[in-house]
């Protein structure tokens, strides 16, 4: 299963944890049924916005919807970097995130 699927049927296994439907997610998001549909079914990949924008809709961190352990997260400082470590459940993942992006959700936030 690849990346996409699994990240997308993570978050309709949320979804529907807290017995919400998709026209729920939808609604309060603003976009139609067929993009969420297809966030699902793992044939949209998501960008950073729309990750974080689900993971408020559902009250949960980034963490859950990748499904990351966070009893085996490692972060690193490199080169104005921040790398974060993780392992979900088909294995090592990893992000990259550059502090002027870290900065930019921390104004996003206030």
């Amino acid at each position: 299963m690849e990346l996409n699927q699994l990240i997308g049927a993570r978050i309709k296994k949320i979804r529907e944890d807290n017995n919400l439907l998709q026209k729920n997610i939808c609604d309060e998001l603003n976009i139609s049924k067929n993009t969420y549909s297809s966030i699902e079914n793992g044939k949209t990949k998501l960008t950073v916005e729309m990750l974080f924008q689900l993971a408020k809709c559902f009250q949960v961190g980034i963490d859950v919807i990748l499904d990351i352990d966070q009893k085996q997260n490692q972060s690193n400082i490199h080169n104005n970097n921040v790398v974060l470590y993780g392992v979900s459940n088909n294995g090592k993942v990893e992000f990259h995130l550059t502090n002027d992006f870290i900065d930019n959700i921390k104004k996003k936030d206030s």
